[in-house]
């Protein structure tokens, strides 16, 4: 009887560790913990860095977009010289913003760009992404925007406009 109890109490708990989140990828921040995270990188060459180093692999990229598009846009994200994401100037200010794939298949946002709607099958569902804008002035409405963010693993991941990945699908 003691073997058939600890038998099912192991099963209970691998069954809550992989479908009630436990080994789940994606996450949502808060505003405000989005918000602290990239206000430490407000001058241009510590973006660019932050930029250079939190791009996706091909794990990120399968959290994100479902098969085979994962592979392409991994694909797509290599070919890029990390030299070409650089950004100039000094900002004083972070706008966050975010939606999810639901926003975008339900169109239920203003925040993403229409090349998100474009790609919206791509994706896998559950996703939240963050549109980091960099501003000159505190309370500015528009920045130097940093289209799209996504936090995996407690790691903010930057998805270069995904949706030019896939042009020659559109």
């Amino acid at each position: 009887m003691k073997t058939s109890s600890s038998a099912i109490i192991l099963c209970m708990i691998a069954f809550c560790l992989f479908s009630c989140g436990g080994s789940s990828q994606k996450q949502a921040a808060k505003p405000e913990d989005a918000k602290s995270y990239f206000s430490q990188y407000l001058s241009g060459e510590k973006i660019t860095g932050l930029i250079q180093k939190s791009l996706p692999d091909k794990s990120d990229c399968k959290t994100v977009f479902k098969d085979p598009d994962g592979e392409a846009y991994y694909t797509f994200i290599s070919q890029i010289p990390k030299t070409d994401m650089g950004i100039d100037g000094s900002y004083t200010d972070v706008k966050i913003e975010s939606f999810t794939t639901s926003d975008i298949l339900n169109n239920t946002s203003d925040v993403f760009t229409g090349g998100m709607a474009r790609i919206k099958d791509k994706f896998q569902p559950g996703i939240t992404f963050y549109k980091v804008s960099l501003l000159e002035k505190a309370g500015d409405e528009r920045g130097m925007a940093l289209n799209y963010w996504v936090l995996i693993n407690g790691r903010w991941v930057f998805f270069v406009k995904p949706w030019r990945a896939f042009k020659s699908a559109e």
